[in-house]
């Protein structure tokens, strides 16, 4: 470890450094902001779940090494997060059980999300954070041209809409920090989500396809 300076900072330093050398222009959303955005989440929803100094870095850490991966590959970039993280971590003196931890709580963030602890509970609920903020329909914008422009495909209004609503109205917080502080906001992005929906199918009446199973018009 570099003297004077902490695991976490050294990690920080590593990451930026790794996205903004490596990181594909097409990819705003899984940015480096994202990441950044996913650490200062971990961190509220660690200290609203009250974990342990421990926990706490094992959180952060994993949050700043999530998508990591997606510089290299989009399919399967936790697996390739884990790798990065593990050979880091590994080279800087830390504990195997710990990067055991850190790699699970990555592999957490895989969808479907299944965590299996406290710990993943909480860098899964910070990676999808925004869900539950205001910023949720800038984050929504930044995604569907990152998908638009890596599949090399124009997704339609009502085709992207309908698939952000049923994401957002199946989505559940796993922590019961996130479910109280968050939840709210996610309540209030779907109707907002909705009203959008139901505008541009009123904009385009050849594009309705009647009622979804979701129950979105």
């Amino acid at each position: 470890m570099t003297r004077g300076v902490g695991l976490a900072a050294q990690v920080s330093l590593y990451v930026s450094d790794l996205f903004s050398q490596k990181l594909s222009s097409w990819a705003v959303y899984h940015s480096l902001e994202h990441t950044t955005q996913t650490v200062a989440a971990s961190r509220q929803i660690g200290r609203g779940s009250k974990l342990g100094k421990r926990d706490m870095e094992i959180v952060t850490l994993a949050a700043w090494f999530h998508d990591a991966g997606y510089v290299f590959t989009t399919d399967g970039h936790e697996e390739r997060s884990v790798q990065i993280a593990s050979e880091f971590l590994a080279e800087h003196g830390c504990a195997p059980d710990k990067i055991d931890q850190i790699a699970g709580c990555i592999m957490a963030t895989k969808m479907p999300q299944r965590p299996m602890n406290l710990r993943e509970r909480v860098v899964c609920d910070a990676d999808l954070a925004s869900l539950g903020k205001r910023t949720f329909f800038k984050q929504n914008d930044l995604l569907k041209y990152e998908i638009e422009q890596r599949e090399r495909v124009s997704l339609d209004e009502i085709t992207w809409l309908r698939r952000t609503y049923r994401f957002l109205f199946r989505h559940r917080f796993h922590t019961r920090y996130a479910r109280t502080v968050l939840n709210r906001g996610r309540l209030a992005n779907l109707t907002r989500l909705r009203g959008h929906l139901q505008r541009a199918q009123a904009r385009s009446p050849a594009l309705r396809r009647g009622r979804d199973r979701d129950g979105v018009t």
